[in-house]
């Protein structure tokens, strides 16, 4: 069954280039619910890989990411929300300094890179 939306507050960790794992990823998580909500992909990926949960995994050709200066706004297939846990929508509230917004920003546009779908509306 899918769901409309969840909101989340969420702490972010993000790289363009995690020399660990040799991706580009950012990870999403809201203590206060337990949950998570991550994007990454490797640089010869075609998909991008959606997490949320606790390891509910599906990679997915489009995705749409809508960021502003406090919020990212995600939106999956219905097909995909189907085989995660449901929800289609998401609205990540954050806080981040300048220097953690351009981290996230440039983690993002490597995930997407050849991809449409993210929106970045920052000032």
């Amino acid at each position: 069954m899918i769901e409309h939306k969840v909101e989340l507050v969420v702490d972010i960790s993000a790289s363009p280039d995690d020399a660990d794992y040799d991706m580009a990823y950012v990870y999403c998580f809201d203590a206060a619910k337990n949950y998570c909500f991550s994007l990454s992909r490797f640089p010869n990926a075609e998909q991008i890989e959606v997490m949320v949960l606790n390891q509910l995994v599906s990679h997915v050709d489009d995705v749409t990411i809508s960021v502003s200066s406090n919020l990212i706004t995600a939106t999956l297939e219905e097909e995909t929300a189907a085989s995660l846990d449901g929800y289609q929508y998401y609205d990540l509230q954050f806080e981040l300094t300048p220097s953690e917004m351009t981290r996230l920003i440039d983690s993002l546009k490597r995930i997407f890179n050849g991809k449409s779908g993210l929106s970045i509306n920052t000032p």
